[in-house]
C-alpha cells in the first residue's frame, strides 16, 4: 500500500523531529549545574560517613560496657549517650533517603535543609561520643574496675 512521504518536522516551530527540546530535570525543571551536582554528592557522602560513625560508636559503646566494666554506674548517662548516637544515625538515614530524590530532579529548593540535617546528625553523634567518654571517666573515678 502506498504511503505519504514522511516530513522532517512535525509542524511549525520545530516541536519535534530534528529540533531538540531544551534539557530538563526529571520533573521539568532545569538540570542541576555542575556545582549543585557536586554539592549534592558531597552531602550524600557526608551522610554516609555520619551513618557509619554513629553506628560504629554504638557498637564500641556496647563492647566497652559489656567487656570492660563490671558494675557500671550512672546508667542514665550511658542511655543518653546511646540515644544521641542513635539519633545521629537516624538523622543521617533521613539525609540519605532524601538525597537521591534531589539528584533525580530537584522538586524543592536546593537547600531543603540538607545542611541542617547534616549538622543535627553530626552534633548529636559527637555529643553522644563526648557523653560516653565522660561517662567512662566518671565510672573509673567512682570506683569502677576495668576487667
Amino acid at each position: 500500500m502506498p504511503q505519504a512521504p514522511r516530513r522532517a518536522y512535525s509542524g511549525p516551530g520545530g516541536g519535534g523531529g530534528s529540533v531538540a527540546d531544551p534539557p530538563t530535570g526529571g520533573n521539568g525543571l532545569p538540570p542541576l549545574s555542575g556545582r549543585e551536582l557536586e554539592l549534592a554528592k558531597m552531602y550524600q557522602d557526608s551522610f554516609k560517613h555520619m551513618m557509619t560513625f554513629s553506628s560504629a560508636a554504638i557498637a564500641v559503646t556496647a563492647t566497652v560496657v559489656g567487656a570492660f566494666l563490671d558494675n557500671p554506674k550512672l546508667v542514665a548517662m550511658l542511655g543518653l549517650s546511646i540515644v544521641l548516637l542513635a539519633f545521629g544515625a537516624l538523622a543521617a538515614t533521613l539525609g540519605l533517603a532524601r538525597g537521591p530524590r534531589y539528584l533525580e530532579g530537584p522538586s524543592e529548593p536546593p537547600g531543603w535543609s540538607r545542611r541542617g540535617v547534616l549538622r543535627l546528625s553530626a552534633y548529636s553523634a559527637y555529643t553522644g561520643v563526648g557523653v560516653f567518654a565522660t561517662w567512662t571517666v566518671l565510672n573509673f573515678i567512682m570506683g569502677g574496675r576495668l576487667f
